[in-house]
């Protein structure tokens, strides 16, 4: 849950215009959380089982997003023939901010 509310954080301090070195921080930032989110949905994969981890609609967002986030790395890191990922996967980004709709379902639990 700590990870969804600092990831939000960070997503929301995007504005334009930004210093050149503001942009790579908070780019590295949004990384590490992206890698950490991948990490928690194999951990999830494997600790749940395919079956059941898919028989869970937030599991099914969660992992989309995560495989579009992938996605969008190794288009960014690879420039494939200066292939651009903004865009339609800028607007991928924002789904990331839907995260916060889990914490809400954590929170009615209590």
């Amino acid at each position: 849950m700590l990870l969804i509310l600092v990831n939000t954080l960070v997503l929301s301090l995007d504005r334009h215009p930004m210093s050149a070195k503001e942009f790579e921080i908070l780019e590295s930032i949004n990384n590490y959380f992206s890698y950490a989110f991948l990490i928690e949905m194999i951990i999830k994969l494997i600790g749940l089982g395919p079956k059941a981890y898919l028989s869970d609609k937030f599991n099914i967002f969660d992992g989309t997003v995560v495989l579009i986030t992938m996605v969008e790395l190794v288009l960014e890191a690879s420039n494939v023939s200066g292939l651009s990922t903004g865009g339609a996967f800028s607007a991928f980004r924002a789904m990331r901010l839907l995260r916060v709709f889990k914490l809400t379902r954590k929170w009615m639990s209590f």
